[in-house]
């Protein structure tokens, strides 16, 4: 019985650890974003928490060597997680205004996840020093709790990544990880423990039953905000100076992935969407459109609106942003408009047809871009399959101040330079562009020269600003061997 006690405990906080560790990156996303960066912050901040456990546990089972320690630690680290949901606010906004995103995240990091790390690593060493009764037999029994502890971690991956994240939401799973943590711990401190273990339940309860309702409140107002297996994202509705109502698409606190007017759903969107209409200009009788990366379905939806005839394919690697987008977005069902749940690449390499026109629009937050939809090899497969005549245009970001870092930019440029003839980079024209930090900048190439000569069709005013050359030389060309994307990308913001 003793051996089953210690091999459940093993295996759920086993579990916990792995669930907490994945589901840390979505506590500082909706702040610092999700990238890797952000990963490499939590990881090794839960690393250094399991560590520091790790050698906690082992000196304290040398002084002592009873279940109700064991508890006593698998109850603390229960109490641990469940405090993740009360501070992370308060800290991430704190640490928000840290300028520097290494240094932002990595405080957050160890402020947010060192203790519930360090508590959980120490349940490990106690139960293996626990379940030794002989020496004889000490190999089998610390064999059996490593392995069984690894199974946990194991089933808490996958049931976190695949499942749970995108069911329960960041708090209700952080919740859920502290009431199992502190339902476990009854296991080992038996009738001695009911009286805290039942005070943390109804607790647990209350927290669980004031986030339903919190979430009721946002609802109401126009917000939700709900996580996704790729994200975590808010759905913003709100007035605007005029009284026009606005509905939004946030993926984090500074960038807007899509927004729309609720008066005006199927023309209005970010001004960087309509500068995806330089498609009319340069392949006027385009009757196929890949967009990879779907969003809010902004590109989409004005595409639909303005042809009649042309077929436009989606791939949008999130199938419930999809439904957010039918939802929220009034996307329409059209026999001309196809939706692939898939990553972008993996689509190019599968799929045997091929397009007039590819538009790309895969920034998942302003912290992260995908860098496998930024290299030269990628772009090569995007050429292979383009039809004679066709374009590519690429939505990026920049910083365009005096000063600012544009070494993404410039990499951007030089990338798409090694594999098309003819490339441009147009700065996108948002009516107040003195006062913004950061632009969206689009990125055309093609293999048939660009024609910028416009002065009809409603066209000019998309060439207003075309980047010279030189101002973009000095890239680096990214490819599948090195792109440090996200890198120059934090050196920028």
């Amino acid at each position: 019985m003793k051996r089953r006690v210690l091999e459940i405990i093993a295996f759920i906080s086993g579990a916990a650890v792995m669930s907490f560790e994945l589901v840390g990156s979505r506590v500082l996303s909706p702040y610092l974003g999700n990238s890797i960066v952000v990963w490499t912050s939590v990881i090794g901040t839960v690393l250094a928490g399991l560590s520091g456990g790790y050698w906690f546990g082992g000196r304290l089972s040398d002084k002592r060597t009873d279940f109700r320690t064991l508890g006593l630690l698998v109850l603390l680290g229960g109490i641990a997680v469940f405090t993740v949901v009360l501070i992370s606010p308060i800290l991430l906004k704190a640490t928000f205004q840290i300028e520097n995103v290494y240094l932002s995240a990595f405080i957050a990091s160890l402020s947010i996840f060192l203790i519930p790390s360090f508590l959980l690593g120490a349940v490990y060493p106690y139960a293996m020093r626990l379940s030794i009764e002989k020496v004889e037999t000490s190999g089998h029994r610390v064999g059996s709790i490593a392995a069984v502890s690894t199974i946990g971690s194991l089933v808490g991956t996958f049931a976190t990544g695949f499942y749970l994240v995108s069911h329960f939401g960041t708090n209700k799973l952080l919740l859920l990880i502290s009431l199992t943590l502190i339902l476990t711990s009854f296991l080992a401190l038996g009738r001695r423990g009911v009286f805290s273990i039942s005070a943390m339940v109804i607790m647990l309860g209350t927290s669980w039953w004031a986030l339903n309702y919190t979430s009721h409140l946002y609802t109401a107002n126009g917000q939700t905000d709900f996580d996704t297996q790729y994200g975590r994202f808010t759905i913003k509705t709100y007035e605007e100076e005029g009284g026009r109502l606005v509905r939004a698409l946030v993926g984090s606190r500074i960038l807007w992935h899509s927004w729309m007017y609720l008066d005006d759903s199927q023309t209005a969107y970010s001004p960087y969407v309509r500068y995806y209409r330089l498609a009319d200009h340069f392949v006027p009788e385009r009757k196929s459109v890949l967009l990879i990366g779907g969003g809010g379905y902004s590109a989409a939806k004005d595409f639909l609106s303005r042809n009649d005839k042309g077929v436009i394919d989606v791939v949008e690697i999130d199938s419930q942003l999809t439904e957010v987008a039918k939802k929220y977005f009034a996307l329409p069902e059209s026999p001309r408009l196809r939706i692939f749940a898939e990553d972008g690449r993996r689509f190019l390499a599968r799929t045997q047809d091929s397009y007039d026109v590819i538009l790309i629009d895969a920034f998942s937050n302003s912290f992260s871009v995908p860098h496998h939809l930024t290299t030269k090899e990628f772009l090569e497969s995007v050429s292979e399959k383009l039809n004679g005549g066709g374009v590519i245009l690429s939505n990026t970001l920049s910083p365009l101040k005096e000063g600012g870092n544009t070494d993404f930019l410039k990499s951007i440029y030089a990338t798409y330079n090694s594999v098309f003839e003819h490339v441009l980079a147009l700065r996108v024209k948002t009516g107040n562009n003195e006062a913004k930090d950061f632009y969206n900048v689009m990125i055309v190439g093609s293999h048939t020269p660009l024609n910028t000569a416009v002065t009809s069709g409603g066209f000019e005013e998309f060439f207003s600003y075309i980047f010279p050359e030189e101002q973009l030389a000095g890239g680096i060309v990214f490819t599948d061997d090195f792109a440090p994307a996200e890198q120059y990308l934090m050196r920028a913001l």
